[in-house]
């Protein structure tokens, strides 16, 4: 009981006390802010790359009055990307 009063009476460790609370406080915030930063740059990538996908989807799509058909070029079905590409048409009716 007396070494907690000791250390309470103590000017030094006080303000080791208040320079490590200090410090806790400001990194918890860095941390925080870091995250916040972090999660709205990946939302950003993310949208940008959902949008670029779209529009390449798009770039392929025609529509007619029959539907609309998509040129899509697959790999080969042994996974290799040899050249040979396959076409598929997709027929949606609007």
């Amino acid at each position: 009981m007396q070494a907690i009063r000791l250390l309470g009476a103590s000017l030094r460790i006080q303000l080791l006390a208040w320079i490590f609370l200090t410090l806790i406080g400001a990194i918890c915030i860095n941390l925080y802010r870091s995250f916040l930063t972090a999660n709205t740059t990946a939302n950003l990538i993310f949208d940008q790359t959902l949008m670029a996908s779209a529009r390449v989807t798009a770039d392929d799509v025609t529509v007619d009055e029959a539907g609309s058909s998509a040129d899509r070029r697959k790999a080969a079905a042994d996974g290799q990307n040899s050249g040979r590409h396959k076409q598929l048409e997709l027929i949606l009716p609007i």
